[in-house]
Order: structure tokens, then C-alpha cells, then sequence
């Protein structure tokens, strides 16, 4: 614990202890603008934290002398604790006298399992939350510190937060990992309604936990592949049958929890596509490290551009180049990267980055957007988002049987429209996408928006989040769009100006 914890939580503790035993001659200390009700002034927002925090003791006194009941008492503190914008210090205060009332151990226990999620709303309170279920042997816990461990905090290493430490208090031997992959195996955690299913959160937030523990998925590789020793439940069941199966058929393991929940999806609801996929895989001379995100490209490319599986990364680049330099690209100038330069949007610009798979799938997009279907279809979509100024249009560049490709629209719901510069991937997009060769977007909102070429930030962070290859079309004239292919590693590709169909 960090020094000026300790001495905070040390000075905290002294301040109870005082006001247990009593530290004015009248039993309590006055504050400007206090009732003297210990109640009314826990409950008054407007009262100084000072004297709010005072109160905190004051009640509590008044619970030791028989004096207030014991049951309203602590709910009256729980209000207090719980709120994020209440002060710390009181947040903290009647913390320490909650969990100071032994008699209601499970009140407390529960208290914290329903703050922790959230991480306490500061660092602090979830410290004393969670430090406090580790000393207490609090197992039952352990999902919701999880959940808040999974809350990336800028300020501090994963390695010293609190999170981590309770969770290794509670399974000595195991490691952080370890501990993790099991509350993702077996939650513990109440489903609560159909359309809210709190086990499946529990779940995504331990994912995603692990995929900044272990961004490269070989550990989490080890894991599945392992009889796990612990228990399963019924509800991870599938998802964890489409875990192993994506490793052993496409070695593959998804990063993020909305990756995972796309490679489950496609397990259960396009078993024909799995098994062509799978097969096509194994035609693979060499092992090439893929992600779920090229698996269609592979798929698409074995029964369509065979030659392709054989060609070098180099070689697939090179054409990518050439395409390039034959072309007209037009750069983004909406925004810059975080250094104030441009980013780049060429093949030379990601060659430290480009894979064998990401230059295969780059070159199965390339033949994609050139389809005069596909670029009939985003003519007409770009109509209809200009005349839409409630949100961007998109949806699923997908393969149909002839070998050719669809551009398949679908427009954000009513309630998901933000505003005319931000498309919202609707869950009926992400059911009916998941054999789908990238995700796509516009920006129409003129005829001519070749300032906003390319992917904004916001779309760059969506492709990390979900794991998917996206497209971003830019209308650039009345009859012409420029193209851009980007991946969750962060790699923008400028494919060029297309003509749009008729």
C-alpha cells in the first residue's frame, strides 16, 4: 500500500476510534450549518464534507448506545458510500464503520461485491474494498475485483494496483491470469434478467482483462488448451467449445471480449462456413500467424484466388504498392496523430506492422471495393446518408456464392443514432456479420468530404474493440469515393479513388 494510503487510511481509522468512544463533551462536534441530527446531516448535500464526514461517527455512536436502530443506520451509510460524486473522505469514512460492524458481515460483503464493479469510483475506495474482502476471506468476491481490475487506470501500473493484490491474497499460488481465466470459465455471478445477463459481463470484462495481460493470446493459449481445474459453468460451455475450436482449427485466439463474442457467434450459427474455413486453413504451406479477422480472407481466397494462399507477404505487398502508385490516394487532414504529423497511409508505412494475413486480407478488401455491385450499392447508401443527417450509414462487406461481393446496409436504430458524424454498429449488423469479410462505414455527408478521408480516431479505437477488418468510404466528388482499409493494430491502408456505379 503506498504511503500516503497508509497514512490515510491510519488517520481515518484514529478518526473512528475517536468518534467511538466519543471526543466532545456534549457527545458530538459542531460544524456550521449542522442540524445536530446525524441523519438529516448525512443525507444534506449542501452540508460542508467536514461536517458530513463527522456525522458519519456521530450516527454510529448513537447505533452503540441503543439510541438509533442498526438496519437504518447502515443504509443511511451505504447511501453515503456508494454515490462517486460524494466526497472521498466521506466515502471512505463510513466505509470503515460499515465494515467496522462485524454483526452484519454479509451486509458488508455484499456491499462490496455490488461497489467493486465500478472500481469504488477512485483508488482509495477500491483499496479499502477490496483489500478488505481479500483479509476477510471474501472468495465470492473475487469476480467483481476482477471486473473493477479490468477498468484500465492510466495512473497506475497494473503490477501495484489493489485489485491485483486482493486477488492474490484470496488463491495463493495461483497467478493473476490463472485466477482470471477462471472467473471467465465460471463467473459466480447472478445472470439477473435475459436482457441484461450480468454472468455474460462478468465474463467479457475478464477477456478483456486478459487481453492486456496478455495482449499476444499465448498465454491464454496454454490455458484453453488445458483440462481447466476448475469448474465450468453451463453458461461458458459454448463459448469455451468455440475457443478451442478456433485454436485448433485456425490457431487462433480472439484479444478482446467483443472478439470473443464474434468467434462464439460464428461457432454456433455458421458451422458450414467454419468447416469450409477450416479446411482452407489447412492448405496453408507454412503456418502464418492469423488472427479471426483474416479467416474469411483465407476462405474467400482458396476458392477464388488460389495463387494467393501461395504468394509471399512481399509479393501480396507489392501489388498493394503498385496499386497505389497507379492510383490517387487523398490523405485524412480532419486530424493528425498524437506527435502533430499526419498519419501514414502507404504500404511502406506498415511494413514493420503488415502480416503475410493482413496483406491477404488487404488484397481480398482490393478486390471487394472494386466489385461494380458493391460500388453500385455504396452509391445508393451514400445518397441516402446525405439525406440522413441523424448518423453515418454502414454495414458488412460480405461474399456471395458466384465469387463476387455485397455491400449489405445496415443503418444504425433510432436510439443508437448519435449524430451525422458517428455510425453505431447495430447488434442485428453484428448477428448477421459474423462470416462477413469486414465491417464498413461512410462519411457522406457532402458530395465532396475529402477532408475527412479515411478513419477517424473513433473508428480506429472501434476496430481495436471489436478485432475486425473495416472500410471507410469517402465520397470525394459526385461520382467518386476514396477508400481506406484499416485493422485494430492501428494500420491505415489507402486503397484510392474509385468510381462509383450506376
Amino acid at each position: 500500500m503506498h504511503r500516503t494510503r497508509q497514512f490515510l487510511f491510519a488517520s481515518i481509522a484514529s478518526s473512528i476510534t475517536l468518534a467511538l468512544a466519543g471526543c466532545a463533551s456534549d457527545g458530538q462536534t459542531r460544524h456550521p450549518g449542522a442540524s445536530g441530527d446525524p441523519t438529516t446531516d448525512l443525507r444534506n448535500p449542501e452540508l460542508h464534507s467536514g461536517a458530513r464526514t463527522t456525522a458519519v461517527g456521530q450516527l454510529w455512536r448513537q447505533v452503540e448506545a441503543g439510541e438509533a436502530d442498526r438496519s437504518v443506520a447502515r443504509d443511511t451509510l451505504k447511501a453515503v458510500a456508494w454515490p462517486t460524486n460524494n466526497p472521498e473522505e466521506l466515502r471512505l469514512e463510513a466505509l470503515h464503520v460499515l465494515f467496522s460492524d462485524r454483526q452484519a458481515d454479509d451486509d458488508s460483503r455484499a456491499l462490496a461485491r455490488l461497489m467493486l464493479p465500478h472500481g469504488g469510483g477512485s483508488e482509495d475506495v477500491t483499496e479499502l474494498l477490496a483489500m478488505t474482502a481479500a483479509e476477510r476471506g471474501w472468495t465470492e468476491c473475487a469476480p467483481a475485483i476482477v471486473r473493477s481490475y479490468a477498468n484500465y487506470n492510466v495512473s497506475i501500473d497494473d503490477r501495484d494496483r489493489s485489485e491485483q493484490r486482493a486477488l492474490l491474497a484470496m488463491h495463493p499460488g495461483s497467478t493473476i491470469p490463472e485466477i482470471v481465466y477462471a472467473v471467465f470459465l465460471d463467473p459466480q455471478t447472478d445472470p439477473g434478467p435475459e436482457t441484461i445477463r450480468f454472468d455474460d459481463r462478468t465474463r467479457a470484462d475478464a477477456w478483456n482483462l486478459l487481453a492486456r495481460l496478455d495482449p499476444t493470446g499465448e498465454l491464454r493459449a496454454g490455458l484453453i488448451l488445458d483440462a481447466p481445474n476448475v469448474p465450468v459453468a453451463d453458461s461458458t460451455r459454448p463459448t469455451l467449445a468455440a475457443l478451442r475450436d478456433a485454436l485448433r482449427d485456425f490457431r487462433v485466439v480472439p484479444i478482446t471480449g467483443d472478439e470473443l463474442q464474434w468467434v462464439a457467434r460464428a461457432h454456433s450459427s455458421k458451422p458450414q462456413w467454419w468447416a469450409e474455413s477450416k479446411a482452407a486453413v489447412a492448405r496453408l504451406n507454412a503456418a502464418p500467424r492469423l488472427a479471426f479477422r483474416h479467416i474469411e480472407a483465407v476462405r474467400w481466397a482458396a476458392a477464388s484466388r488460389p495463387a494467393w494462399l501461395n504468394a509471399s507477404r512481399d509479393e501480396l505487398l507489392a501489388e498493394i504498392e503498385s496499386r497505389q502508385q497507379q492510383g490517387t490516394q487523398i490523405e485524412r487532414r480532419a486530424d493528425r496523430t498524437r506527435d502533430g504529423r499526419r498519419r501514414g497511409e502507404q504500404v511502406r508505412d506498415w511494413l514493420d506492422t503488415l502480416s503475410w494475413a493482413d496483406a491477404l486480407t488487404i488484397s481480398v478488401v482490393a478486390a471487394a471495393v472494386e466489385d461494380p455491385y458493391v460500388l453500385s450499392q455504396i452509391r445508393q447508401q451514400a445518397g441516402l446518408d446525405r439525406d440522413d443527417s441523424s448518423t453515418e450509414y454502414g454495414g458488412i462487406l460480405e461474399a456471395v456464392s458466384t465469387g463476387g461481393f455485397d455491400a449489405v446496409l445496415f443503418p444504425p436504430r433510432p436510439s443508437q443514432r448519435v449524430n451525422d458524424t458517428t455510425f453505431v454498429a447495430s447488434q442485428d449488423m453484428l448477428n448477421n456479420s459474423s462470416a462477413s469479410l469486414a465491417h464498413y462505414h461512410l462519411h457522406a455527408q457532402r458530395a465532396n468530404n475529402d477532408q475527412y478521408a479515411g478513419p477517424s480516431l473513433g473508428d480506429l479505437r472501434y476496430a481495436a474493440r471489436s478485432g475486425r477488418t473495416c472500410v471507410v468510404f469517402t465520397t470525394v466528388g459526385d461520382d467518386r469515393v476514396n477508400v481506406d482499409v484499416y485493422s485494430p493494430d492501428g494500420s491505415v491502408i489507402d486503397l484510392g479513388v474509385m468510381p462509383l456505379g450506376r
